[in-house]
């Protein structure tokens, strides 16, 4: 049944192509009318509608646990992201805090009468409440918490119509091939856990296949549709420490294509990487005091830190909810360490022949984004990513609305280090830092946490810290000592961040981990 319903859907898609796509009709359709028709007598009315529709036409799920098979579901679907602004581009109803649009499910049919009945029932509500909005925000612009030269920008930015469509390639899932992929490495780390005494309750090895179809449509006349494909492997495996308290290890990675995926034999060391971290954190002493000092962060948690930089680098008005502190008036000035430097590529498919998950040819607006945008340079803000919201020193959009909406979150960030250095001269480096402040070791924190000592250099894997919040303030990003000469593209389903291997920061506060974590006391132990 599974292969018969890809097998119909891709001929759905086929027979789309060559007699015009029937979705990207409906909503055509339909938002025109919705142009025309939709009036409340005295009330504002729609100036620009727009329509994204994201059909998933595999959506399939693989999940093993202990060597044996938990599932094998394949689940397509189809959604409607609906934007509806009323007013005029001088002034809309949208806010700096509200963003007005409605997520629809729409069934996974090719007659257009269908979608654009689906499309109908929700638009007019959609504008009901645009009206209200509207109406609420004539009324307290008084109390919003802009400038008066922030209140002269015109609330949308008018832009010419653009047009992309891709073709939609074929795609058939071997299942049972993928399926015995994933039994097999979970059989391996349930083996590998057993064979080295690990302590364990979970061996779980899941892989989600991804092929989507993302469409849109608005009222300038803008169209576009492209294809996405994604593989997710995630491995993981839970247990209890010495303490009976619970313990948890996890990897996480999204590829291209089937064909990127790890080797058998690739995947067995990614297990037993995942079976030795855990084992690691069975018997850690417990840091029963706050560190205040150099650290350096590895794999992962540079994914945080970037991420972090990432979120703050946003175009926005007022208070705007992920605005914390404006940096709209900071074009030109240090915002973050010399060392660093930050990029956009949100327009680049491919990154050193790798393709890159988070690219995407044309925004959730209707924006085609550029190749490369230099966002920090040298530490230095020069740009911000920003969305056809008009804010003081960006009134035009370049193409960011996909990070910046509900609607999406594809991006492509590139976080690079000026002067690059290998791992010993950071190591010897966080040493230096730390015998600077008085302390007798540093910290690494990377797969697992350690201590170094200060006058051996010797490595000591201990508990793990509660680590700052680094999604609240920008100075701690100053304080970079030193940058890794390893290179990282991170992949996690529509997101690509190119990072270094490694980040020295100082001045960071560690603070003992209070976790909430279930202590285990089972009267019974686990089955052989």
């Amino acid at each position: 049944m599974k292969k018969f319903l890809v097998i119909a859907l891709f001929f759905l898609l086929q027979k789309e192509t060559e007699a015009q796509d029937s979705v990207l009709n409906a909503v055509k359709s339909e938002l025109d009318r919705g142009l025309k028709g939709l009036r409340v007598e005295g009330e504002q009315s729609p100036f620009f509608i727009s329509c994204s529709v994201t059909d998933r036409i595999i959506d399939q799920r693989i999940h093993a646990s202990m060597g044996n098979l938990i599932l094998n579901k394949d689940n397509p679907s189809r959604a409607a992201f609906l934007r509806v602004l009323v007013g005029n581009y001088r002034k809309d109803q949208e806010s700096a805090n509200v963003f007005d649009a409605y997520f629809i499910p729409v069934p996974l049919t090719s007659s257009q009468n269908v979608i654009q009945y689906f499309l109908w029932q929700s638009l007019d509500g959609l504008y009901k409440n645009a009206i209200q909005w509207y109406n609420n925000k004539i009324n307290n612009e008084n109390k919003i918490d802009i400038s008066e030269e922030e209140k002269s920008l015109d609330d949308f930015e008018k832009r010419p119509a653009e047009s992309l469509i891709q073709d939609v390639p074929a795609l058939r899932v071997n299942s049972q091939k993928l399926e015995a992929y994933v039994v097999k490495a979970s059989k391996y780390l349930e083996g590998f856990l057993k064979q080295k005494n690990i302590q364990h309750f979970s061996a779980d090895v899941s892989l989600a296949v991804s092929h989507t179809v993302k469409r849109y449509y608005n009222t300038e006349g803008t169209v576009f549709r492209y294809p996405r494909l994604r593989y997710t492997l995630t491995i993981e495996s839970s247990g209890i420490n010495k303490d009976s308290f619970a313990i948890y290890s996890k990897y996480n990675e999204s590829f291209a294509s089937e064909d990127a995926l790890p080797t058998r034999e690739e995947l067995d060391k990614k297990c037993e990487m995942v079976a030795r971290d855990l084992q690691a954190k069975f018997d850690l002493a417990k840091n029963k005091k706050t560190y205040f000092g150099p650290v350096l962060f590895e794999a992962q948690y540079v994914y945080a830190i970037a991420g972090a930089i990432q979120e703050k680098l946003k175009a926005g008005r007022g208070n705007q909810s992920f605005i914390n502190s404006n940096l709209n008036n900071m074009v030109g000035l240090k915002v973050i360490s010399n060392q660093l430097s930050c990029y956009l590529l949100n327009g680049t498919p491919t990154y050193k022949n790798k393709p890159l998950l988070g690219y995407y040819p044309i925004d959730e607006e209707g924006v085609t984004p550029p190749s490369k945008l230099v966002l920090v340079k040298d530490g230095i803000l020069k740009s911000l990513q920003s969305n056809r919201t008009p804010t003081l020193n960006f009134l035009h959009s370049n193409g960011s609305a996909n990070s910046m909406s509900y609607a999406s979150n594809s991006l492509v960030f590139q976080l690079e280090g000026n002067q690059k250095y290998t791992y010993a001269q950071l190591k010897k480096k966080l040493i230096d830092a730390a015998k600077e402040e008085g302390l007798s070791f540093g910290i690494i924190i990377g797969k697992e946490t350690r201590k170094v000592d200060v006058a051996t250099g010797k490595e000591e894997i201990v508990d793990d810290y509660t680590l700052p919040q680094f999604s609240q303030d920008m100075n701690q990003f100053r304080h970079v000592i030193g940058v890794g000469d390893k290179e990282e593209v991170f992949q996690n389903e529509s997101q690509t961040f190119i990072i270094p291997g490694s980040i020295l920061l100082t001045e960071v506060n560690l603070r003992p981990t209070m976790p909430k974590r279930q202590k285990f006391d089972n009267k019974v132990p686990m089955p052989e």
